[in-house]
């Protein structure tokens, strides 16, 4: 198994696979305090409860 999960395109609503191969779901998502262009979302899976965290930049701070 690759220690790397692969990152999801801007703007997909495709949600990513689990390490066990299955569906994780979005559990919850927070803005970073001194980072308001940037916020970490939170899937976790379901089935085994791993947890992965991705942070989200708006497009504008991708833009810079």
């Amino acid at each position: 198994m690759s220690g790397i999960e692969r990152l999801l395109e801007p703007g997909t609503t495709e949600l990513p696979e689990c390490r066990c191969g299955k569906q994780m779901k979005v559990f919850a998502s927070e803005v970073l305090p001194d980072r308001p262009e940037a916020y970490i979302r939170t899937y976790r899976c379901p089935f085994c409860q791993h947890e992965m965290r991705l942070t989200v930049w708006s497009a504008e701070a991708l833009a810079d």
